[in-house]
């Protein structure tokens, strides 16, 4: 069984991301379908726990939101499909993929 995804939280990534962001290209390289979750993207702030816990949560549902998405899509078919998001505003799924666990 091959992962889909990939938690990275490092210490002190909220301040200064460019590990995380290293270990993203890394893994892209060797698995370009793996979904890559950053803590400094998800939940930039000083708590690891929280930090680490949102981060691996969005790494755990990030491929059952994205198969979800792609049978929505496919039932839509040529129409547009746009979701509501948390703020009021909508948005396409590719976006809403990016930003669901924040």
């Amino acid at each position: 069984m091959e992962p889909e995804s990939l938690a990275v939280c490092l210490l002190h990534a909220y301040q200064n991301p460019v590990h995380e962001r290293r270990i993203r290209d890394i893994a892209l390289a060797l698995r370009p379908t793996l979904k890559v979750s950053l803590s400094s993207e998800i939940m930039p702030e000083y708590r690891e726990y929280e930090r680490a816990s949102t981060t691996v949560m969005n790494a755990y549902l990030a491929p059952v939101v994205d198969a979800y998405l792609g049978r929505l899509q496919h039932v839509a078919g040529q129409k547009p499909l746009l979701l509501a998001l948390k703020s009021g505003n909508f948005g396409a799924p590719d976006f809403f993929l990016k930003a669901f666990a924040q």
